[in-house]
């Protein structure tokens, strides 16, 4: 052991750099990683080829690195029609993309969900209505994050967002006078920017969902009565549950819930239920299993962020849930339409909450297991443990 190490001439034994690059901790730094991968291509291609010619002056070079030298050097020209060339290449791979017009296009889109979005002050709302974006704004935007757009991974989400943030905090002109606005656009942008940039290719291997499991739907009973529950507790704890529309809506909620039975889809329910839990019909699930397709078609990839109104928004429009809600609606002719599309907007909102914490919370997990399984362990730690396995 001290004989390895007293010929190493560096800090780390050899075994530890071993281990460290089985661990992959050189592929975390992305500039020794980048360098690697020139060196192994340079290499691979040396003992492919035995000689590399100039095609300008025909000389031969032994070498991948000498011919580049050689071409610097004596062809500089050259060397620069081809960088030009190349970038051309790039800016017309970014472009195809995600170009100047798309930009355009999603930055509009972002300015028109934020003027809905009331999360926001009604000053800010309104500096996006009638939000316009110039083809000039477009193109310069455009040639600002061409680079990265270049080079985005769709595994690599949060390096892309993070340079995209870097970019348009400090390279681009304002486009509003308050900065918090500009910054609260881009932050909108940047979301749409990721979903666009998802390959089109990857669509056919995304498990678009048609229908669930027994297991599935055992838990969407479970969540479903939970959020039915808890909007009918809500309004019947609240200060103006004596007056007619509150009156109205816990007794329709009421009519929701069924005793549980025998089927799986119950199984959850009766095992954790100790007097709070509701069993609900089967076609109020049905409604929520609407709202579940459409949550794990929205998250089937890691996305940054939920947009739970566009969400509601979509499934107040689906054909499917309009029926099975009309259905429940029907022996309740005291609901008027304006009621019934509240009570159906706060139980869909509430569905799609509760979800959203468990993907969120799921994600979490799955970080920590992942650092948890690559953590390295020091070079003090290692040196303990190969001494106390030592006989």
């Amino acid at each position: 052991m001290a004989a390895s190490s007293s010929n190493s001439g560096s800090d780390y034994p050899i075994e530890d750099i071993l281990s460290l690059l089985d661990a992959g901790f050189f592929d975390c730094e992305e500039e020794i990683s980048e360098q690697i991968n020139s060196m192994e291509s340079d290499l691979a291609e040396t003992s492919q080829v035995a000689t590399f010619d100039c095609e300008v002056c025909g000389k031969i070079c032994k070498t991948k690195g000498g011919i580049k030298r050689h071409k610097a050097a004596k062809h500089p020209h050259e060397v620069y029609l081809e960088k030009v060339k190349e970038k051309e290449e790039k800016t017309k791979i970014a472009s195809d993309k995600l170009g100047s017009m798309d930009i355009m296009r999603l930055i509009k889109e972002s300015a028109e969900r934020l003027s809905h979005d009331q999360c926001y002050p009604e000053e800010f709302r309104s500096q996006f209505i009638d939000f316009e974006i110039t083809q000039n704004q477009g193109d310069v935007i455009f040639k600002q994050l061409e680079e990265i757009i270049f080079k985005y991974k769709e595994n690599k989400n949060d390096e892309f967002l993070a340079a995209f943030r870097r970019i348009t905090s400090s390279k681009l002109d304002l486009l509003f006078t308050d900065k918090r606005v500009h910054n609260l656009l881009m932050l909108e942008f940047a979301s749409s920017c990721v979903k666009h940039l998802k390959p089109n290719q990857s669509d056919a291997n995304v498990d678009i969902r048609t229908a669930l499991g027994t297991k599935e739907k055992a838990a969407l009973n479970y969540i479903a009565g939970h959020a039915v529950h808890k909007i009918y507790a809500k309004l019947r704890t609240s200060k103006h549950w004596r007056t007619d529309i509150f009156q109205k809506s816990f007794n329709l909620l009421k009519k929701f819930k069924i005793e549980p039975t025998d089927m799986e889809e119950h199984a959850l329910i009766k095992a954790k239920n100790r007097g709070g839990l509701w069993c609900v019909s089967k076609l109020t699930v049905q409604v929520f299993e609407q709202a579940e397709l459409l949550f794990t078609s929205e998250t089937c990839r890691h996305v940054t962020r939920v947009d739970y109104k566009a969400m509601v928004r979509n499934l107040m429009k689906n054909l499917l849930v309009k029926k099975y809600w009309e259905q429940l609606l029907s022996d309740s002719p005291e609901i008027d339409t304006d009621l019934g599309k509240d009570l159906l907007d706060q139980l869909l909102s509430l569905y799609l909450k509760i979800r959203g914490f468990s993907y969120a919370k799921s994600i979490r997990e799955k970080h920590k297991f992942k650092s948890k399984s690559t953590q390295k362990h020091s070079l003090r730690a290692n040196l303990k443990k190969s001494e106390k396995e030592e006989p």
